[in-house]
């Protein structure tokens, strides 16, 4: 699964079930902690949420920011407790830390939280919510005064989603990604190339993850080579393949190889910038040693 609420649950059932499963952008830890035949290729949100405090303090050179996030959504609340714990390990000001719930979403009213932001007058604003909030949020945001710095997560990346409903209020703001077109050179620039000429547009992270999820699978199937008659044992064999993998060459970034908990070890972010085209601008990428 892609999303962390729904690759959470899934995981335990492949985990029972001794299934070997590989969730493509689901960055929560829980997807894969304490849990053997679960694995992912996207980052976890215990790397995403340091990275992204530490890109703002150092390549964003601030100081003093505020968080929005979602409160009753276990990836955005997870991933802003850690962007919060790393800013202030940082000795960085938290001028606000600002919630919202489903029931705002329905009713598509942000004002209490927008006012709350604008009142904090940060000069960056972290927002670690899901594509299909930002441009209710951000909008709402602008509408009560406040303008600076935009830092969203890799929930932003569905480009489709909020590049053509956030507009102008988003253009500028920064956010990570596993994956982004924009930029591509060598093994990805040729995926994209493929993948536009199949279906005419460009792949979304999602894409290019599941590419990389079905590849390490062909991989773990090659590596170990021991297959019998009987179904539970292959799935032993596959889990022990995909865990043996090293040096992968992924769309999405190399995985040097899994820790314990079926995490890639040291996955670099992709950090875009929103632009006034219809697909993000490739900025750079921002990996673990940079802490």
């Amino acid at each position: 699964p892609a999303y962390s609420r729904l690759a959470i649950p899934v995981g335990q059932i492949a985990e029972e079930a001794k299934t070997p499963m590989i969730a493509t952008t689901a960055s929560n830890p829980n997807v894969t902690a304490g849990r053997s035949f679960v694995y992912r290729v996207s980052f976890s949100d215990n790397e995403q949420g340091p990275l992204l405090a530490a890109l703002v303090a150092g390549e964003l050179n601030s100081s003093t920011a505020a968080i929005i996030y979602q409160a009753d959504d276990i990836y955005s609340s997870y991933l802003a407790s850690g962007i919060m714990a790393y800013w202030e390990y940082l000795n960085n000001s938290l001028a606000a830390f600002v919630s919202f719930n489903k029931t705002n979403i329905e009713e598509s009213n942000f004002e209490t939280q927008a006012s709350e932001i604008a009142k904090a007058n940060a000069s960056v604003l972290f927002a670690p919510i899901q594509g299909q909030q930002v441009s209710g949020v951000i909008n709402a945001i602008e509408k009560a005064g406040w303008h600076g710095i935009i830092v969203g997560g890799d929930g932003w990346s569905e480009s489709d989603i909020f590049l053509k409903e956030c507009g102008k209020a988003c253009e500028g703001a920064y956010f990570s990604a596993n994956f982004i077109s924009d930029g591509s050179v060598g093994y990805s620039k040729r995926f994209v190339d493929k993948y536009v000429a199949t279906y005419g547009v460009m792949p979304s992270d999602k894409a290019a993850l599941a590419y990389d999820a079905m590849n390490l699978i062909k991989e773990g199937l090659e590596q170990n080579g021991q297959w019998t008659c009987d179904l539970s044992q292959n799935r032993v064999n596959l889990e022990r393949g995909i865990q043996n993998i090293t040096n992968f060459q992924g769309v999405g970034g190399d995985i040097h190889s899994f820790d314990a908990n079926g995490d890639p070890v040291d996955k670099c972010i992709t950090i875009g910038r929103v632009s006034n085209t219809s697909e993000p601008t490739f900025l750079y990428r921002y990996c673990a040693g940079s802490l």
